[in-house]
């Protein structure tokens, strides 16, 4: 089935499968510049974007045409493992990030240009659960977080050998009441 709508000049084609799940959307028109404009977003099954065309080359045939990315177009790419989570992520330039989860699909590396960030979790004893950053330099970040999901404090620990941590306190419905910063300095 194919939902076809117009908006300042363009066409866009929305495409669904016939449970109702998007597999393309197709924009068709003129930019307000007077170019001809043509995009096409590709889904998977599960309805994920797994790819964004601009500028698409298309071949036509007798009864159908043919799309391909050309010379011209722009190609943005999306992968995802079995259960969902976005693997591998193309830009327009070709250049990739890429994302590795534990077995909780929370994020664990980041790995950009060869660049590797890491991310770990530990849950305290108190419930609380501590999440550390540690970027490609070696500089780490931690966030603990409340069993309620409240941020308690943020500190950058940079290299090592400085620390800087914001404290926070709330209420008992969850409202933040106060910040003390690593300076003895208090907002309310």
């Amino acid at each position: 089935q194919t939902v076809r709508s117009f908006s300042h000049g363009l066409y866009t084609d929305h495409v669904f499968t016939s449970d109702g799940k998007e597999i393309a959307t197709i924009s068709l028109g003129t930019k307000t510049s007077g170019d001809g404009k043509i995009a096409l977003q590709l889904y998977d099954k599960e309805g994920k974007q797994t790819a964004a065309i601009q500028n698409p080359e298309i071949t036509k045939g007798t009864s159908d045409a043919t799309v391909k990315v050309g010379n011209s177009s722009i190609l943005q790419k999306t992968e995802y493992d079995t259960k969902g989570n976005e693997t591998t992520k193309t830009d327009g330039n070709g250049d990739q990030i890429s994302y590795a989860y534990d077995d909780q699909n929370r994020v664990t590396e980041i790995t950009q240009g060869g660049q590797k960030t890491k991310v770990s979790y530990q849950v305290n004893s108190d419930g609380s659960t501590t999440t550390s950053v540690t970027d490609a330099n070696g500089h780490v970040k931690q966030e603990t977080a409340s069993a309620s999901g409240s941020v308690t404090t943020t500190s950058d620990l940079g290299d090592g050998s400085e620390s800087i941590t914001t404290k926070y306190t709330y209420d008992d419905r969850g409202n933040k009441i106060s910040e003390v910063y690593a300076n003895g300095a208090k907002k309310t």
